[in-house]
């Protein structure tokens, strides 16, 4: 990057709210300033470091008045704190709450004198018409870049090519438009006379300016809106302007991540916080994909959720900042893993020495340095920085898509008319030709179980799913496979799927395909390392579909898949075994007080549940044996394996037992029922 004198710098807050972003900036382009005088000579006047700060080097934009103005006020506080005496002409901070004329009003202006064909006419009004709704969009009304599209048009990898008389025949178009642009709202100001309405048009002015330039740095804390929840005319707006050819349409700060990167100059550099969503999530791939390829990211800062140093009690936010360098650059880019085990009010400390420690180049278990392209193998593109190359690798080979087929669950869009409870139907004979027990997902359950709802596919209800919802998956209703529960802080669940099922959306099910062993899969789904890799391709609440896809499957040896398939099947029916006892199962045999001896209530129930803990412990030991033979199957370093451990802890079943537990667990075994 060439130098430059440190009065040009500019940076920009997009989303200025109240200027905290402006006012650090302040503050640190003022040490700058001073740095510059004592120790390099320049030429700088130190009584006008804060007028040089505020008039040449920040800049921002917010759609509300009041606070732009406390931001402005701000920064006038702060100047005045250095130089009492100061006086700031005008802030580069504005609005974009202003009014302009209809488009017919300023027609003159832009057409007369000029030959212009249709087509430019029609992106003149369209233009006038987007600024006219900067009170709604701010800073993400593109006008430069608009103005591109429309003479040129995309393609998917960026505009067309032309020949050098259209580039010339555009520029001066161009030049000639954002003149008279200025021209027209410098004489709607004019003609209004002094009033708080023309004070609001003179906002237009500076906002025109702010956008139609770049910048060396943008930073910005954006609003978090889903697009489900875009109102009708943000929504129109947003995938007109963001979906494009990367889909930055998702939420609002996917635009404004865009939007930064279009408003710094080729060598700029883009500094923001928002939640850690487009990390991994599908709906970001293509955010992804453009900062990947478009940028480096030169630091990351992966910090979770922080109630109590950082954003306070109310916020539940999983946050990540990063900085990111325009100028694509060979050398890895850094990352501090904050997030992981440990409590939020250690973070902050955490943060301070891990950032102390890559300043000295010394090592640190939070810190991960990773060349870009790595992040390409895995598919989709998730910011996975922290595993080894040798456990990256294995994306590289076979996935679950591959061997099994994951099937999206039905959605009946109508669930109190179309769905019973097992004991509700009054029929003996809970499934038939056309009922099915129904898989809803529920809550976290391993092996077995949460089949508690019968669906009728009668052709009736059949007709009205087929309408209003969708059958999804129909082609394996009634197939034994395996379904999980999906949503939930503990993670994913997996558990067998009997003959004569169906299954929901939220219990979206897995079904043989080249592999046929459904209890070794069950096994597999259910380990530790599984779980672990589907915390690394999607850590929120809510498990995918396309995650369950992309995990690597790794055929094991007959020997280990027998296994596996038969402490798997043992687990399975343990769980019913425990389940028979409970009244809302569909196995239900007998009341556990009715059937376990004791001369008082309490011995009977004290006989059940030493009963009931003896088999769950069973399944226990089971499930840390399958841990150590899906780790065997991976091949995983022993390093790779302690960080699958760290994270996900070790399995309960392995832990050291006291000789009196073990002893009183086998005497419970060999009488169950005393």
């Amino acid at each position: 990057r060439e130098r430059k004198p440190l009065h040009e710098i500019q940076m920009i807050d997009p989303a200025t709210g109240s200027g905290n972003f402006l006012l650090y900036g302040f503050d640190l382009f003022y040490d700058l300033y001073t740095d510059q005088i004592e120790n390099y000579g320049a030429d700088y006047n130190e009584a006008d470091i804060p007028k040089l700060i505020i008039e040449n080097n920040l800049y921002g934009v917010d759609l509300d008045d009041r606070a732009i103005q406390l931001a402005q006020l701000g920064l006038y506080i702060k100047a005045k704190r250095k130089k009492r005496s100061v006086k700031i002409e005008h802030f580069n901070i504005v609005s974009s709450d202003f009014f302009l004329p209809a488009y017919e009003e300023v027609q003159p202006i832009f057409e007369r004198g000029n030959t212009l064909d249709s087509k430019q006419k029609q992106i003149i009004r369209d233009i006038w018409n987007d600024l006219q709704q900067a009170y709604k969009f701010g800073s993400l009304i593109r006008l430069e870049e608009k103005l591109s599209i429309h003479l040129h048009g995309i393609k998917q990898d960026g505009l067309t090519l032309f020949g050098a008389q259209e580039v010339e025949n555009y520029e001066t178009f161009k030049a000639q438009f954002f003149t008279n642009l200025q021209k027209a709202v410098a004489q709607n100001t004019a003609r209004q006379g002094q009033t708080f309405l023309n004070n609001k048009t003179r906002d237009a002015i500076t906002f025109l300016q702010l956008l139609t330039q770049k910048y060396d740095v943008a930073v910005a804390n954006p609003p978090y809106t889903d697009s489900a929840d875009f109102g009708h005319e943000l929504k129109r707006f947003v995938e007109a302007n963001y979906k494009q050819p990367y889909k930055f349409n998702t939420n609002l700060y996917a635009a404004f991540i865009k939007r930064c990167c279009e408003i710094t100059t080729d060598d700029g550099y883009v500094g923001m916080i928002h939640p850690h969503t487009f990390m991994f999530i599908k709906t970001f791939e293509d955010v992804r994909k453009y900062l990947i390829e478009n940028t480096h990211i030169d630091i990351m800062v992966d910090y979770g959720l922080d109630r109590v140093n950082l954003f306070g009690p109310g916020i539940l936010l999983d946050a990540t900042w990063y900085v990111l360098s325009k100028k694509k650059k060979e050398t890895p880019g850094i990352y501090f893993n904050i997030t992981a085990n440990q409590q939020e009010k250690a973070k902050q400390a955490s943060l301070k020495q891990a950032y102390e420690d890559a300043i000295n180049n010394r090592p640190n278990p939070r810190l991960y340095s990773l060349p870009q392209e790595k992040l390409k193998i895995i598919e989709g593109w998730p910011f996975i920085y922290w595993i080894s190359d040798g456990f990256r690798e294995k994306f590289k080979g076979q996935k679950i898509v591959d061997k099994l087929s994951v099937q999206r669950g039905c959605e009946t869009n109508n669930n109190n008319k179309l769905l019973r409870f097992w004991w509700e139907t009054m029929i003996s004979n809970i499934v038939d030709d056309t009922r099915y027990l129904y898989a809803k997902g529920g809550v976290f359950n391993k092996w077995a179980g949460n089949l508690w709802l019968i669906l009728d596919l009668n052709e009736k209800n059949q007709k009205e799913i087929e309408t209003n919802g969708n059958l999804n998956g129909y082609d394996y209703y009634g197939t034994e496979g395996i379904t999980y529960t999906g949503s939930g802080s503990k993670g994913p669940s997996f558990r067998f799927l009997p003959l004569n099922s169906a299954f929901d959306v939220g219990g979206s099910s897995i079904f043989s395909k080249t592999f046929n062993d459904i209890f070794y899969t069950l096994g597999f789904f259910n380990s530790t390392l599984t779980r672990y890799i589907i915390e690394c391709l999607n850590p929120t609440v809510n498990v995918q579909i396309i995650d369950i896809k992309r995990i690597p499957f790794v055929i094991p040896s007959t020997l280990i898949q027998q296994k596996i398939s038969f402490l798997s099947k043992t687990n399975v029916d343990f769980k019913n075994d425990v389940l028979s006892y409970r009244i809302i199962e569909t196995n239900f045999i007998q009341s556990p007080l009715l059937t376990f001896q004791g001369a008082a209530l309490k011995d009977r129930v004290l006989a059940y549940l030493n009963y009931e803990n003896a088999q769950l412990t069973q399944v226990l030991i089971n499930e840390a044996i399958i841990n150590e033979l899906v780790f065997e199957v991976y091949e995983l370093s022993d390093a790779d394996r302690e960080q699958v451990e760290a994270k996900m802890g070790k399995s309960i079943g392995s832990l050291p037992v006291s000789t009196e537990a073990k002893d009183a667990f086998l005497s419970q075994l060999e009488n169950p029922l005393t």
